[in-house]
């Protein structure tokens, strides 16, 4: 049975206070970009101007020199609050997205809905109503780095709505850890929920499980920019989330560039990425690494060799 406009807040993820800095200067290599020869091949060669992420979260700091080029719109569905982000993760978020130094899918437009508050909590009204927007916007990928654990209907309805619409939902799946832990909406077949790994290829302690995760990515220590001109170490899942959304931006733009097929659901998502997803953990689909963790340099091998350069 569904709650009744159930809350939703940020995953409890865990901020690393002696890895933070100034200015892109001083910002040592994020692990999650490299080799950096990978990504390489694939910057500078596509157009990703033409698509849009929105991120639904706590909102932005759109001064930030790393993603102030990227935005494209800003609205706040928390009542009481603007648009700017006083907690950090939406920014965050963005940066890993289409920041201009440590971002996947660099070039991209951001759209920016705040539906949770600063202090990192929302009521699902509120985030229906940003996706909603989010979608009319004409946004191609829609990333969500926030969880609850009621059960809301309207979740599934708005999913559907979103593969309708060609728009690709991705969600972080929790920070709980276990097995039968991802939180709500990734626990709907309409999101698809992304798992943490760690460096070293292990999955994170803290990433929850469930059947429903589809896919892990890395989400642990991972640097990017929050408000202020400063950059900072996350672990959770809600920085896996963007890094697969990121990454989804880049093949949409190489999809439109070649008027290819692109992912309207997470069933298509996994489909057209059958092969460049590394089966970790036990044999086959299991509960933490869900189909196992996106492989971006056999992903790069397809991207690059389908078009010529410019």
């Amino acid at each position: 049975m569904s709650a009744v406009n159930p809350t939703v807040t940020l995953p409890p993820l865990e901020r690393h206070d002696d890895e933070e800095w100034v200015g892109i200067q001083s910002v040592p290599r994020a692990w999650h970009l490299e080799p950096t020869s990978t990504w390489t091949s694939i910057w500078g060669r596509f157009d990703a101007s033409k698509i849009k992420i929105g991120i639904c979260d706590t909102g932005i700091d759109r001064d930030h020199p790393e993603i102030k080029d990227r935005i494209l719109g800003v609205r706040s569905f928390v009542p009481g609050e603007g648009y700017f982000d006083k907690n950090q993760h939406g920014t965050h978020v963005a940066g890993t997205v289409a920041g201009e130094n440590i971002g996947v899918c660099r070039g991209a437009g951001l759209v920016i809905a705040k539906c949770l508050s600063d202090r990192g909590s929302g009521a699902s009204s509120w985030i229906l109503s940003s996706i909603r927007w989010l979608l009319e916007s004409g946004c191609d990928i829609i990333n969500l780095s926030l969880g609850g654990r009621g059960a809301y209907q309207p979740y599934a309805d708005i999913g559907r709505e979103a593969a309708q619409a060609g728009c690709l939902l991705v969600a972080a799946a929790g920070n709980s850890g276990g097995t039968n832990t991802v939180g709500y909406p990734a626990r709907y077949s309409e999101f698809l929920a992304v798992a943490n790994h760690q460096q070293n290829g292990a999955i994170a302690p803290s990433s929850s499980g469930g059947r429903q995760v589809a896919i892990t990515a890395p989400g642990s220590r991972i640097v990017s920019c929050v408000p202020g001109n400063r950059y900072a170490a996350f672990t959770g899942t809600s920085m896996a989330s963007p890094f697969v959304a990121g990454t989804a931006g880049v093949q949409k733009a190489i999809a439109v560039a070649e008027g290819s097929e692109w992912a309207k659901s997470p069933d298509d998502y996994l489909r057209i990425n059958e092969n460049f997803i590394k089966d970790s953990g036990p044999p086959g689909k299991d509960v933490k690494f869900g189909h196992g963790i996106l492989d971006v340099a056999e992903m790069t091998k397809s991207l690059v060799g389908s078009q010529e350069v410019a």
